[in-house]
């Protein structure tokens, strides 16, 4: 170290007393400044508020334009101070925060000593480190994205019945019905089509064996949450399930009371098999399955009835709690379906695109960085100026399901968007965490090393600024961007820092791998959705939460306008295809990332 100094400033290194001391001054007025001004002097953004000390490395910039470059380019040496963080401004522009620990127990020995073990804290960030080099980290969903690559006649849009007949033209072609040259053709551009249509993830928590699993544990009141998010195939399934379930139980009730009444002497169902002539056990469960489902649909007795006898207290106490149970039942399926109508009309008729896609200006060439590494603006040789690289820009789309319909309008709709980042409990990294497929959980496997008055890490959310967050009249298609600036808390500290010297993206870093490595590894971005729907008169909301595995770089969405033709309509007119709505490309200059690829 020391002999670098000397080559880049031998006066320093001949008295480095005299350099440190001087150091140590600036740092002492910068610190009283900021405890005057009660400010920053650089403010990282939102997510987690770094001071460089942008005073001092100006000071020290006159003095060697060296070490100051290397601060721009990313490269910390020793000599230069490191980022001072400010406690009392770590959670500045957070809208909530929360921390997450291991286990009951352990909040509750937080709340009852109110104090933390830092070894117990180094200890844990070593492990999730160590574990996080073993498993690596999953940076995109894991899917066969061979069996998800469009064929051209399913990449253009187009109307339902015009894609039914593309379809059934290409199973003409898989069977050998049609060989011409047209299918060679065909067959050579799906080889060379890049459009993929990315599935949304399927909601976890609305599959039918959650229903079950919440049922058979009793949990009656998760089980009615449940009714409430799951689609209307697993309500009719749930709700057939639960009523044969009711009636074979109330059959084999009041079959054993039959039998019982017998033995004591006693018919108290007509038509009961006494003797065993008429088939005996295999008829009597037959009636009282009947029996069963009468009483309980409330339909009314028919041929078999519980006989008007003395001594069948069993049996009539029997149908009447199996009557109450129907009349509950009943109204528990009305209830469900009642509040599951009255929420379509709460929701908004739109979809949400599966992914988030970030394009940026890709350059094969690129521009060299200069030798004194000021973000590659002028070449070493010349004074001419390159032009400075716009910013990545992050969006998603938002389709109208029934753009294709008239007054299905959404007015003043307004988009809002929130970023959940997990943090260390010192606040100092979120690499350690990614998100699951089916949940959002810690890369640390073994917590036996964390203190259980430690928490385990601290999750925080933060509003990003959306471009055309508004939208008066949404009839069709919306597309939502970020800009990934200075400003932007999807983007790392370091790289916001050298946007924030340099006023652009950096050259070095403009391309798909840089891009993705200089992302924050959130946990969700929570994206809600509200307005007033012409069709209803009646405030209508919708929300997406996208995973960091849905991000992908280099990648724009495909094309959903086309002209067609109504049904019963001589009129061509602008239509959606709506199929379209997770169809991507790669962007037009290229620089994409491959997709199902896992890091």
């Amino acid at each position: 170290a020391m002999e670098e100094v000397k080559r880049s400033d031998p006066v320093a290194a001949s008295n480095p007393t005299e350099e440190a001391s001087e150091s140590k001054n600036i740092d002492d007025t910068l610190a009283e400044n900021k405890m005057d001004q009660g400010i920053d002097s650089i403010s990282a953004g939102p997510q987690d508020s770094v001071s460089y000390g942008n005073d001092a490395d100006c000071i020290r910039q006159q003095k060697n334009d060296e070490i100051c470059s290397s601060v721009s380019t990313g490269v910390k040496p020793k000599y230069i101070r490191e980022p001072v963080r400010s406690p009392r401004y770590r959670d500045s522009g957070s809208v909530t925060m929360h921390t997450i620990f291991p286990s009951k127990q352990s909040a509750a020995s937080t709340r009852k000593n109110q104090r933390n073990n830092k070894n117990a804290v180094l200890s844990s960030r070593a492990k999730a480190k160590a574990d996080a080099e073993r498993h690596g980290v999953e940076m995109q969903r894991d899917l066969d994205f061979d069996d998800l690559k469009r064929s051209p006649g399913q990449s253009g849009a187009m109307g339902y019945f015009s894609r039914f007949g593309q379809r059934l033209l290409s199973v003409k072609n898989d069977v050998g019905i049609m060989k011409t040259e047209s299918d060679k053709i065909e067959n050579e551009e799906l080889e060379s089509n890049e459009q993929y249509r990315i599935p949304p993830p399927e909601e976890e928590d609305a599959v039918l064996l959650v229903g079950v699993r919440s049922f058979f544990s009793l949990r009656f009141m998760d089980f009615s949450v449940w009714l409430y998010k799951t689609n209307w195939p697993n309500v009719m399934i749930a709700s057939s399930t639960v009523y044969v379930i009711f009636v074979n139980f109330l059959t084999l009730i009041l079959y054993a009371i039959a039998n019982q009444d017998h033995k004591d002497g006693v018919e108290c169902i007509g038509g009961w098999d006494y003797v065993g002539d008429n088939g005996g056990t295999r008829l009597n469960w037959e009636i009282a399955f009947s029996l069963s489902w009468t009483t309980f649909s409330t339909v009314g007795f028919g041929t078999i009835s519980p006989d008007i006898v003395a001594g069948c207290y069993g049996l009539r106490y029997a149908c009447a709690i199996a009557a109450f149970l129907g009349v509950l039942f009943a109204g528990f399926c009305s209830a469900i379906f009642f509040a599951k109508f009255t929420r379509l009309l709460g929701r908004a008729h739109v979809e949400f695109s599966s992914t988030v896609l970030i394009q940026f200006s890709f350059e094969e060439e690129g521009v060299k960085e200069n030798e004194t590494g000021n973000e590659g603006l002028v070449d070493g040789g010349s004074s001419q100026e390159e032009p400075d690289m716009p910013f990545p820009v992050a969006e998603f789309r938002i389709v109208n399901t029934r753009a294709n319909q008239s007054r299905c309008e959404i007015i003043d709709a307004k988009v809002s968007c929130l970023v959940a980042v997990n943090y260390l409990p010192d606040g100092t990294s979120t690499d350690l965490y990614v998100s699951d497929d089916t949940q959002d959980k810690v890369v640390l496997h073994d917590n036996t090393a964390v203190n259980e008055s430690v928490p385990l890490f601290q999750q925080k959310y933060h509003p990003f600024k959306c471009k055309a967050s508004t939208h008066p009249y949404f009839k069709r298609i919306w597309y939502v961007s970020h800009v990934l600036d200075e400003n932007s808390p999807l983007v790392k500290p370091e790289m916001r820092y050298r946007m924030s010297r340099c006023g652009h993206w950096p050259r070095d870093s403009n391309n798909h791998t840089a891009i993705r490595s200089n992302l924050v590894p959130f946990s969700d971005i929570i994206v809600s959705m509200n307005g007033i729907s012409n069709l209803s008169a009646s405030g209508v909301f919708a929300e997406k939460r996208y995973k960091f595995r849905d991000v992908h770089v280099g990648w724009q969405f495909a094309g959903m306008m086309y002209f067609g033709k109504k049904l019963f309509s001589k009129k061509k007119e602008m239509m959606v295809d709506t199929s379209l709505v997770h169809d991507i490309l790669p962007q037009g200059d290229g620089g994409h990332e491959p997709i199902g690829v896992l890091q």
